[in-house]
This record gives structure tokens, sequence and C-alpha cells, in this order.
């Protein structure tokens, strides 16, 4: 076949390719407006749980930017993993909360149906986030909250998980907290400066879990706490995984190939005996939202990362999808294939 078939079958697809993407119009979402509610939902839960540091006293890091409070200290009694304070910045903004009506939307769910939520200390921006938007579309959610945090999450233990998700609770959002475990290695609540930095970071995550009033769930066998989490959680459609928590990721390095947001399947599923609730949900046909990879999910959805300020107002491609006139590509392709059989023949 002559040189110049293929060239000019190149310059096609690429003509083509231009005027795609130059035919290519934004549309608003139709959720979009579920969205917008769940942004300004999100707004006034940060006030809220702001106004309540501020009256306790509580310190303000220099890493928390934009003064929310919910950017907590590298080091403390239930730091368990490393942590970077611009990946727990991005989540904090209230798009983090109109991202979640989206992933539910693609996810399929409707007013009144269960939704099953894992979660560490490690992400406090993306459970309210989760909340906001489960207020918002009226899903039901079943929580179970574990206490340890990766640097900079929720690390303070007078401002921790369980106690943002009582003040959510006071501020009118309604959820089942179904137990509370003390998070870090094998679920024993055991810091990760245990013995270098702090003592007795186990007892004080114990003390924190039965001051919190709610069930707490303390299993030293991983499979036996999975079962449990499970039973608790009961019969849901959708599982959101926020942080690292074991028994919602597993034992092994699996959930870091899985991909952030919206999972309706997966092939290759860890063995039984390393699963956490991820992949075994995963494995009965459950979709699962998965919150971890902060910067992946940002880029993927044209969210900015680490802004400042946070944004006041819904806005940018998140809010909307891309449509364009598909003949042109089809167009292109056929045009294309035409002239390499042309030339083919020709030859």
């Amino acid at each position: 076949m002559r040189l110049r078939y293929p060239v000019l079958s190149l310059l096609v697809l690429a003509a083509g390719l231009v005027a795609g993407l130059c035919s290519l119009r934004f549309s608003d979402l139709p959720e979009r407006g579920v969205m917008e509610k769940s942004f300004h939902r999100m707004q006034r839960a940060g006030e809220s749980l702001k106004t309540y540091a501020e009256n306790q006293g509580i310190g303000l890091e220099a890493e928390d930017l934009e003064g929310t409070y919910l950017i907590g200290p590298e080091f403390s009694p239930l730091v368990t993993t490393m942590g970077y304070p611009d990946v727990k910045r991005t989540t904090l903004s209230p798009d983090s909360a109109a991202l979640m009506v989206r992933l539910f939307t693609e996810a399929g769910l409707r007013k009144g149906d269960v939704v099953g939520v894992g979660t560490s200390g490690s992400f406090p921006g993306y459970l309210v986030a989760v909340l906001c938007a489960a207020e918002e579309m009226g899903l039901e959610v079943r929580l179970v909250a574990s206490l340890g945090a990766s640097m900079y999450g929720a690390t303070r233990p007078e401002l921790s998980i369980l106690t943002i998700l009582s003040l959510l609770r006071q501020d009118g959002f309604h959820f089942e907290v179904v137990a509370v475990s003390p998070g870090g290695d094998g679920d024993q609540g055991k810091g990760a400066f245990e013995g270098l930095v702090y003592d007795g970071t186990g007892q004080l995550s114990r003390s924190l879990l039965h001051a919190s009033g709610f069930p707490v769930l303390d299993e030293k066998d991983l499979e036996s706490n999975i079962r449990k989490r499970k039973a608790l959680l009961g019969k849901i459609a959708c599982f959101v995984n926020i942080g690292g928590a074991e028994p919602n990721v597993g034992k092994g390095a699996e959930i870091l190939g899985l991909a952030p947001g919206l999972v309706s399947r997966r092939r290759n599923l860890p063995l039984q005996a390393d699963r956490g609730l991820v992949f075994a949900y995963l494995a009965e046909g459950v979709p699962v939202v998965n919150l971890l990879q902060v910067r992946k999910l940002a880029s993927r959805y044209g969210i900015p990362f680490d802004p400042s300020p946070l944004p006041s107002e819904p806005s940018g491609p998140l809010y909307q999808s891309r449509i364009g006139p598909i003949w042109i590509p089809l167009a292109t392709l056929l045009l294309a294939v035409g002239i390499l059989l042309w030339g083919k023949e020709r030859r």
C-alpha cells in the first residue's frame, strides 16, 4: 500500500477529531439541582462544625488554610497512617457533596434506597459530603465508623470522627450508626506512634468509643469483624468506603488497584480471607463508591485540587455533561477505513 493512503487516512482522523471537539456542547446534568442543594448543605454543616470547635477552644492547625477545623494535627494518638494536607483540604470542598450526588445517581440510587457506609476518620470532608448527598436524595444511611485516622484527618481526640457524627446528628442529619470500632491495624486501635511518642493509644480509643454512646464493635478476629459489620448493615443498595479502614478495604494492597469513584464490578477479586467489605459487596454485585485516591477522583470529575479559597458557588464541569453529534466520529472512522481499503485495492 502506498504511503499516501495511510497518511491521508490519518489526516481524515485528525480532522474528524478536531470537528468532533468543536461540536461538543455542555449541558447541565439532570441532577444538577440536587447537586447544588447538597453543595450548600455541606457549607452549612461546615459552618456548624466550625462554630462548635471555636466554642470549645479547639486550636486551628497551620495546614487548615480555610479555618474549617476539619484538618487535624499531623501527629496524635489517633493517627494510624500517613496522610497529606492538600489531599485532605480537597475533600473539604462543597463540590465533594455535589460529587456524591452524581456518583449515587450513576449508581442508580433512588429515594428510600439504603446505603451502607464504612468510614475511618481519615476524610471527614468526604463523610460530611456523603451524608449531605444522602439527605438531599432521601437515602437511608447505615454507617460503621472506625476511630483511627491518617495524618491531618479527624485526628483530635476532642474532635474525632465520633464527635463529628454526634454533632451532625444534633444538626438534623438522619443516619444510623450501627457500630463504631477502634480502627488501626487489625481494627485494634493501636496508633502508628504507640511506644514511640504515645502510650496507651488502644485504651484511649476504647474510652472514646464507649463515651460516644454508639454501639461498639471490638473484634480481635478480622474475618469475624467483617461478618458482623455486614450483618449490621443488612441489605443495602450501595456500599460507600471512606478512607482505608482494614475491615472495609481488606488486608492486602488490592484496594490500591481499585478505581476511585463508582465501581460496579471487578474481576480477579482477592481471596475470601483477605477481602474487606468493598470486595465482598462487589462479589455480590452491589455497587461500591470507593473514596480513596482523591487526586484521581478530583481530576476525573473536574474538581479543583486543593482549592483556595473553597468554592462559594457550585460551578464547573462536575455539574455538566458533554454532548456532541455521533455522526461525526462515525463518518470520520468510515471514511478513514474506506481510504485504507481503497489504497489496498489500488495496490
